[in-house]
């Protein structure tokens, strides 16, 4: 699970940076790129997320 923590804030903050850099004219990127990559990387962290608790409900239901 703490990987897709990571993974989200990772997300969050290169959505911050891509819009920041937009703004004030620091970066500039393919057109479609931070959107794909910033979608990619906060789903792929809810999805760790997810997995890690369905994870640690197994993990407890077979140790009773």
């Amino acid at each position: 699970m703490s990987l897709g923590s990571f993974s989200i804030l990772v997300g969050l903050g290169l959505s911050v940076y891509v819009v920041v850099g937009k703004f004030t004219h620091l970066i500039q990127t393919v057109p479609g790129w931070a959107s794909t990559i910033i979608t990619v990387v906060f789903f792929g962290g809810v999805q760790l997320i997810t997995i890690g608790l369905l994870g640690q409900y197994i993990g407890a239901f077979l140790t009773r």
